[in-house]
Formats: structure tokens, C-alpha cells, sequence
């Protein structure tokens, strides 16, 4: 897992890790970086998806609910 802005240092390294069946997924909440991803570990491997986030950082161990709760 790693953000968005460290993709360059972190996909040259990925493939490595991967079968011929790993899928990776572009899951980060800055931009749509899943041609990024593909164009190193190919786009047969490559999806991506959207993230959604129901609280937020307001300080050190203070977060604030911004979503109503899911009951599951």
C-alpha cells in the first residue's frame, strides 16, 4: 500500500512480487492513476475503483464521522 505520490519509487519495484495471475489494484483517492499502474505491470493485471472515506482527520486521535454509520 502505498500513496499515490511515491508510484514512481513503488511500481519499478512491484513486478517482482507479482504472478502471473496477481492482479493489482489502484485504489487512491488522488487522481486516477491506473494507466500509471498498467504501464508497468501491464493492463491485463491492472484495475482500479473509487474510495470513499466516512470520517475525517481533525488531529492527533481525533477523527469526526462525516457519513451516517452502515448497519451490516
Amino acid at each position: 500500500m502505498n500513496k499515490q505520490t511515491t508510484n514512481t519509487i513503488v511500481l519499478p519495484n512491484l513486478p517482482k512480487h507479482l504472478h502471473d495471475s496477481s492482479i493489482v489494484y489502484a485504489l487512491q483517492n488522488n487522481g486516477i492513476p491506473e494507466e500509471n499502474v498498467a504501464a508497468v505491470v501491464g493492463a491485463h493485471r491492472t484495475t482500479g475503483g473509487a474510495v470513499g472515506f466516512g470520517a475525517t482527520w481533525l488531529g492527533p486521535g481525533i477523527s469526526q464521522l462525516t457519513t451516517d454509520a452502515i448497519e451490516r
